[in-house]
C-alpha cells in the first residue's frame, strides 16, 4: 500500500512538471524592441554662387560740386536729355541738386556669377539717399542719355560690370557728403541669391 502511494504521488509530478512545460512553451515570445531610426539632418542652404567686388562711389557734396573733376560736369544729372552732347559717363559726383534735396551720387561695383544659372540684381537699398535706382547710359543719335532700368543681369559662369557710362547705381537726393575714404553699406537684392550687404567707398575714378 505504501508502495501504491509513493507511486501515484510521483505520477502526479509528472504530471504537473509536463503542464508547467507545455505552459511555457506556449507563450508568445516578446516583441524584439525596434531600434531608433536615425535623425534626419536638416537640409542646408546652398552657398549664393554671386560674389560682389570692387564696390566705390564718387565724392559728392550735398551743397554743390565737390572733388569733381570738370568732366563730371553730369554728376547728379536726372536722366533726360540735358545730357546731349555730354560723355557717355555718368560722373554724378555732387553735381547738380536733386529735387529730392541734396546733390545726387553713383555707385559702382562688379557681380561675378559662378554658377551654372543666371541670376538677376532686382534692386538696391540703403539709407544713403532717399532714392536709389538702378540706370544705364545708351546713346540716342548724338546724344548719351541716363535711363533707369528694372534690372541689371547677370550671366551664368560670369560677371558684369556696374561702371561710368554703362550699368550703375544712382543716389537720388544724397542724406549726407560722400567724401573721400569714406564707407557706407548698401543691400543689392537678387532675383535667385536673395540680399546680399556690401561696403562701398568712396573714391576717385581710376
Amino acid at each position: 500500500m505504501r508502495r501504491f502511494l509513493i507511486a501515484t504521488l510521483l505520477v502526479a509530478a509528472l504530471g504537473l512538471s509536463a503542464c508547467g512545460t507545455s505552459d511555457t512553451a506556449s507563450a508568445p515570445a516578446a516583441a524584439p524592441t525596434s531600434a531608433p531610426l536615425p535623425a534626419t539632418a536638416a537640409p542646408t542652404a546652398p552657398a549664393s554662387a554671386i560674389t560682389i567686388t570692387n564696390v566705390w562711389a564718387r565724392p559728392a557734396a550735398m551743397g554743390g560740386t565737390a572733388d569733381a573733376k570738370p568732366t563730371d560736369a553730369m554728376a547728379g544729372a536726372k536722366p533726360t536729355d540735358a545730357m546731349a552732347g555730354a560723355k557717355p559717363t555718368d560722373a554724378m559726383a555732387g553735381g547738380m541738386a536733386s529735387d529730392m534735396g541734396g546733390a545726387n551720387g553713383a555707385m559702382y561695383l562688379t557681380i561675378s556669377n559662378s554658377g551654372g544659372a543666371p541670376d538677376r540684381l532686382l534692386k538696391v537699398v540703403g539709407d544713403i539717399a532717399k532714392s536709389i535706382e538702378l540706370h544705364t547710359v545708351i546713346k540716342n543719335g548724338d546724344v548719351m542719355q541716363m535711363r533707369p532700368v528694372e534690372a541689371v543681369d547677370v550671366p551664368a559662369n560670369g560677371s558684369v560690370e556696374l561702371k561710368p557710362g554703362s550699368f550703375h547705381v544712382m543716389l537720388i537726393g544724397l542724406n549726407r557728403d560722400l567724401k573721400l575714404g569714406d564707407t557706407f553699406e548698401m543691400t543689392l537684392q537678387f532675383e535667385k541669391a536673395g540680399p546680399i550687404k556690401v561696403q562701398a567707398v568712396v573714391k576717385q575714378p581710376e
